[in-house]
């Protein structure tokens, strides 16, 4: 294929990134590129010929306490308003999309699109309701855990704890729990 069709082919298929972690600005972050941005800033992303991005509301692993859920949901929140401040910036050109075809639409229009996602549920500890909450604020793509096991779910990546060197166990509730499973109930269910 030469660099012509190689470039043909690009500008005509759909191109997202499944995956970008959301950058706050005045935060620290290991996410950004040299320039200290993130790597999918609207301007990069265009001149990467990406259409659109999956931004993720994600938070690590942490205590499954009372205080270790309102410090994942902070942080959780502070990144939602981030990724909702680049997308109403009319500057950057982008939309919303919760569907395919939002996506579809963004692309039609010459726009770049963002859809939403929520990684961890440590980001709500077990107030299931709180999903809700994010489906009303955008988000449409939802992963119960990200590294660790919570209070839904196994990871594929148990966490390391340093204090003892050593790693969770490989499972704790044999993939979702009941609550994990109610979860996905909650998840699926249309409103």
């Amino acid at each position: 294929m030469t660099a012509e069709n190689a470039d043909r082919v690009h500008a005509d298929a759909m191109v997202i990134d499944a995956h970008a972690d959301i950058e706050v600005p005045g935060r620290e972050s290991p996410y950004v590129g040299p320039d200290g941005r993130s790597r999918v800033a609207p301007d990069k992303m265009a001149r990467g010929g990406v259409d659109g991005v999956v931004l993720s509301v994600a938070t690590g692993p942490g205590p499954r306490t009372t205080d270790g859920y309102t410090k994942a949901r902070r942080i959780a929140d502070r990144k939602l308003a981030a990724a909702w401040e680049l997308i109403a910036d009319p500057a950057n050109n982008l939309v919303l999309a919760r569907t395919a075809n939002d996506a579809d639409e963004a692309k039609r229009q010459g726009k770049r699109f963002v859809f939403l996602g929520f990684q961890n549920t440590q980001i709500i500890g077990t107030d299931l309701t709180a999903l809700h909450e994010f489906r009303e604020a955008g988000v449409t793509v939802f992963a119960l855990n990200h590294i660790g096991h919570n209070d839904c779910a196994d990871s594929s990546r148990p966490n390391f704890d340093a204090t003892t060197g050593t790693h969770e166990p490989d499972e704790e509730h044999g993939g979702l729990s009941p609550l994990g499973r109610d979860a996905i109930r909650r998840i699926n269910r249309r409103r």
